[in-house]
Formats: C-alpha cells, structure tokens, sequence
C-alpha cells in the first residue's frame, strides 16, 4: 500500500517549513500524535553546519489556525543530563500527559538505554528505563501503555510476545524505571512474526494498534516495510493478535536504489514513528530512507482489506 497517496500535504508543508525557519535540513523520521486539541510532532534533524543529528518536539493547534511552537531542542536537554545521543524519538500519551521516548542509539563499547521524557504540561525530567534480568545488546524501542489497576507497561518484543511490568520508580519524576519481564505469553490468531516495534501503540479501549516493521534482507542490505498489528489481551492470559497481510511503503519509487544514504546497508526504509487516531480515521507519520517523512491519513478498515 502505498501512503504518499495519503499524503497529509498540510502538515508535511507546515513541518518543512518550520524545520527551515529554524535552519534545519534533512528533517525525517517524524512522529506525529494528537492529543486533545493539539498536534505534537518530534523528528530529527541536521542543523546547518553540523554533521550529526538532532531530535526536536514541537506543537500546534488541531483547529487548523496557529503556527507550529518554537521546536523543544531534545538533544540539548538530554545533553544536560549527560545522555546522547536522542535516537529513534517517539510520541506517546500517559496519565493523558504528551511523552516522548528515544534511545540512546548504537555504542560499539557499551550497552545503549532507553528512556522517556514527559513534553506536556512541562517539560519534565528525563528517565532512564531499565529491565532487569537481562537485556539486549541494542535496545531500540519498547511499546509503553497503562494497563487497568497494572500501571505502566510495555511491549519488550512481539516475537516471542513479551511484556514489561514497571515494579519500581513513578512516572513523570526524576525515578529511574526499572521493569521486570511477564511470563512469555502464547498469542491466539496470527503469528506476530519476527517482526520488530515500530510505532508506540495506540491504545483503545478493547485493542492496541502499532504499526510493526517488517525486514527484508537482499544480501547485506536491508528493506523495511510496515504491517498493522492489532494485540487483545483478556486480562486473564489469552493474548490475540491479526497483522495485516498489506505491507506499508511511502512509495513504490522510494524503495529503489539510491545515492546519498547515511547508512550504506539500507536499501530502503519507510520506518514508522506515530499511529494516532485523527476524528474516525487513523494518522501515520513515518521516516523514508532515513532522507524524508510522511504523514498519511486513512481509514482503519483499509489497512485491513
């Protein structure tokens, strides 16, 4: 399925020209969340004259009126604290707060982290996410949610379909986070596959939805694909899961052999940052090969068709 036909031009004009007002370029990887009456974006960018990336958080009004806010410089913060770099920066909704969740990207000396920082009312304090009983090597993205009388959880994987418990450390303070695994629950429906997180789910009240990534090797480059992923849990240990048989890509054109990429064992990449609901329709924002971004609307039914 191919999302430029979705295209959100609104938006996408509006983010390239923040991102250029604020001598930015090669802005990408951009998630997208509405929450109440505003948009919240975060994506990554290059400033003018230097080489590595920088992760940004801006907003505006949904109604259609206002400018987008001057962009929260996230790797500035986190370079406050002493963590860099802010990799993968992902939007998602707690306590009915805007956060945002990055990692730590990848060390070849030590292990990476994950972490999470509360955007909304303010700014909150950065915090440091860890799981105990061991950990892998990289650590690239959890799917947080709060589950009923449970408190804050995550999706660790979905192959095998492994959740996170937070047991200690409270949210939106300066606490690390530290979680323990759930036993390896067996999923009815669908195989998840070997399929990595991409998106932060968007909770419902009887389901979440993310979108997964779905990789393809051609020798030692890579491609990468989106599949809607759709996760019921009973709340009695019957966890079911459906994937869409669609793979999701910005476009036909992207996922041809280029010049230029930053990582020369990309082939192509439409690499999912933000699922949010968008009045009955569903919003997706996602990076193309690690260069651009889209934003798409359409509805739900037709990623299932």
């Amino acid at each position: 399925m191919q999302l430029h036909k979705l295209n959100e031009s609104g938006l996408v004009d509006e983010l390239r020209a923040l991102s250029a007002s604020n001598d930015q370029q090669n802005i990408f990887n951009v998630s997208v969340r509405l929450n109440g009456s505003r948009y919240y974006a975060a994506y990554r960018a290059r400033v003018n004259g230097e080489k590595a990336f920088r992760a940004y958080a801006s907003s505006k009004a949904a109604d259609g009126g206002g400018t987008w806010s001057v962009p929260l410089d996230l790797t500035n913060l986190a370079g406050r604290s002493g963590v860099a770099p802010v990799a993968d920066p992902k939007l998602l909704i707690l306590q009915g707060d805007m956060y945002v969740t990055f990692n730590t990207g990848y060390r070849s000396n030590a292990d990476n982290d994950i972490y999470l920082f509360r955007l909304t009312p303010e700014p909150g304090p950065l915090q440091r996410c860890r799981v105990e009983g061991g950990r892998s090597r990289v650590e690239k993205n959890w799917a947080f949610f709060e589950a009923a009388d449970e408190g804050l959880r995550a999706i660790y994987s979905l192959h095998p379909y492994t959740l996170l418990r937070a047991i200690s450390g409270r949210l939106g303070t300066e606490d690390e986070l530290v979680f323990t695994r759930d036993p390896i629950a067996p999923v009815a429906g669908d195989t998840l596959g070997a399929w990595s997180i991409g998106t932060q789910p968007l909770v419902l009240p009887d389901r979440m939805l993310l979108i997964a990534h779905e990789k393809l090797s051609i020798g030692p480059k890579r491609t990468y694909f989106g599949r809607l992923v759709e996760i019921r849990d009973d709340g009695a240990g019957v966890v079911s899961a459906r994937v869409s048989r669609k793979r999701l890509v910005h476009s036909l054109r992207s996922m041809l052999p280029r010049r230029g990429a930053h990582n020369p064992n990309l082939l192509s990449a439409t690499y999912f940052a933000g699922i949010s609901q968008h009045g009955g329709d569903i919003l997706l924002s996602y990076g193309v090969n690690d260069v651009a971004f889209g934003i798409a609307t359409t509805s739900e039914e037709s990623l299932w068709r």
